[in-house]
């Protein structure tokens, strides 16, 4: 399986996106204490298997879903079926192609389908969140 592009330590990166329903979202509003961001594709069959862990591992993280933001690409239905999982729980944003400038998907260097992605206080992130293993660290907790 690819390793996403950004390694371990790398500062969050730079990105300015819209969320369904809670408006502008950006790398300012996760700075400052943990956070998660989960990537989500609507061609990948594990990604709609593994979105109820995902919603499941962040249902009671600490500063809710305003911490956890869950970036779907893609358009159709699979992608209606992530959003309708995830907003509960995450503040979404959809990524059509996930490429380009302006594209969450690409600032942060995601070639790995399902993708999660601890952002630690200090800005610095991880990728140590792995498809089918879905743990928290437990200084999140």
């Amino acid at each position: 399986m690819p390793e996403n592009r950004l390694p371990d330590g790398t500062p969050m990166p730079e990105f300015r996106a819209v969320s369904v329903a809670d408006g502008e979202v950006s790398r300012a509003d996760l700075a400052g204490a943990p956070a998660v961001v989960g990537f989500f594709s609507g061609t990948c069959g594990p990604c709609l298997e593994q979105a109820p862990d995902f919603v499941k591992a962040v249902t009671d993280y600490p500063g809710g879903r305003e911490r956890v933001l869950a970036v779907v690409k893609g358009s159709g239905p699979v992608v209606g079926e992530l959003r309708t999982l995830l907003e509960p729980v995450a503040r979404v944003v959809l990524d059509p192609t996930g490429e380009g400038e302006g594209s969450v998907v690409a600032a942060f260097g995601v070639v790995r389908w399902p993708s999660y992605v601890d952002v630690a206080a200090d800005g610095r992130i991880t990728n140590h969140l792995a498809p089918g293993r879905i743990v928290l660290p437990t200084v999140a907790r």
